[in-house]
C-alpha cells in the first residue's frame, strides 16, 4: 500500500500534464489537458483526451511496471500496450475472483506435489536396494558387453573398409602412374609428330621456293629462247634478204658479162670484117652504176 501510495505521490507531480505512465522511470504522457468548465463541479481530469490513457489503465501500467522492477525486468512498449488493453473493469472484484482460483490451483498443486513426493521415496527406496543395485549393474555390464561388441564389430568394419580403401588407393596410385606414363608418351608422341611436321613444312617451303626458282628459270629461258628465236627469224630473214640481193647482183653481173662479152665479140667480129661498122660500145662506168643501184634498192 506504501508503494502504490509514494507511487502514486511520485506520478502527482506531474498534475499540469497528462499523468498517464509510459516508463519505468516514472516518465508520463506529459500532454496538455483540456480546460474544465469552472461552472461545473468535481475533481479536475488528471489525463489527456487520449481514450487510453484512463485511471483504471494507468494503474494497471504502473502496477506492470512495479512489478518488473522487483523482478528486474524491463518491461517493453508492447507489455504495455497489452497492460492497457488488457485492464480490468473492477479490479477488485476481478481480484478476489483471481484469487479463489489461485487457491484451487494450489490446492491442486498440493495434491500434485503430494503424488510427486511419494514417487521420490519410492525412487530413493530403489536405489537403496542392493537387488535393484545389483540388477542396474548386470543391466549396464551386459549394455556394456552389447556396446563393446558392436564396437568390435565396428572396428572390424571399418579396419575392413581401411583394408579397401588402401587397396583402391594402390589401385588408383597404378592406373594414376599408368595414365601419366600413357601420357609421357603421348607427349612424346606429339613433340615428335610436331617436329616431323615442322621438318615436311621446311621441306614443303624449300620444294615450294625450288618449284618458284624453277618456274623463274623456265620464264627466263624461255624468254631467252623467245630472243634467240626472235633473233634466228631476223637473221634468217637478212640471210633471205642478203641471198635475194646476192642473186641479183648475180643475175645483173651475169647480164652484165654477157652484154660485154657479146660487145667484144661483135667488136672482133667487125675488126675482122671491115665492111661492118662498129656497134657501140657501153663503158664501163656505166654498168658499175647501175650495179652498185640494183644494190641499193635491195
Amino acid at each position: 500500500m506504501n508503494q502504490n501510495q509514494n507511487s502514486d505521490r511520485k506520478f502527482v507531480e506531474f498534475a499540469d500534464g497528462c499523468v498517464f505512465p509510459t516508463g519505468p522511470d516514472g516518465q508520463v504522457c506529459g500532454h496538455s489537458i483540456a480546460a474544465i468548465d469552472k461552472s461545473v463541479s468535481g475533481r479536475r481530469s488528471s489525463y489527456c483526451d487520449n481514450p487510453d490513457h484512463t485511471r483504471g489503465k494507468a494503474f494497471a501500467v504502473r502496477r506492470r511496471y512495479e512489478l518488473a522492477a522487483a523482478r528486474g525486468h524491463h518491461t517493453t512498449q508492447h507489455e504495455v500496450t497489452q497492460a492497457e488493453k488488457g485492464v480490468p473493469e473492477h479490479p477488485v472484484t476481478d481480484g478476489r475472483t483471481s484469487l479463489a482460483a489461485l487457491l484451487a490451483r494450489f490446492e491442486d498443486s498440493s495434491t500434485q506435489l503430494a503424488t510427486v513426493v511419494n514417487r521420490v521415496i519410492e525412487v530413493v527406496r530403489a536405489v537403496s536396494d542392493p537387488d535393484s543395485l545389483s540388477y542396474e549393474v548386470e543391466q549396464i555390464q551386459r549394455e556394456a558387453a552389447i556396446q563393446i561388441a558392436e564396437a568390435q564389430h565396428a572396428q572390424a568394419t571399418a579396419e575392413h573398409d581401411a583394408g579397401n580403401a588402401r587397396q583402391q588407393a594402390a589401385r588408383e596410385a597404378e592406373q594414376r602412374a599408368q595414365a601419366d606414363d600413357a601420357a609421357e608418351h603421348a607427349l612424346h608422341q606429339v613433340h615428335q609428330m610436331e617436329v616431323e611436321l615442322a621438318e615436311a613444312r621446311n621441306a614443303a617451303n624449300r620444294a615450294e621456293a625450288e618449284k618458284e626458282a624453277a618456274q623463274q628459270a623456265a620464264e627466263h629461258d624461255r624468254a631467252t629462247t623467245q630472243a634467240l628465236q626472235r633473233q634466228l627469224e631476223q637473221q634468217r630473214h637478212d640471210l633471205d634478204t642478203l641471198r635475194q640481193q646476192a642473186q641479183e647482183e648475180r643475175a645483173a653481173l651475169a647480164q652484165h658479162y654477157t652484154k660485154q662479152v657479146t660487145e667484144i665479140l661483135a667488136t672482133i667480129h667487125h675488126a675482122n670484117d671491115p665492111t661492118q661498122a662498129k656497134p657501140p660500145t657501153t663503158p664501163k662506168s656505166d654498168t658499175a652504176a647501175s650495179v652498185t643501184r640494183k644494190k641499193s634498192k635491195t
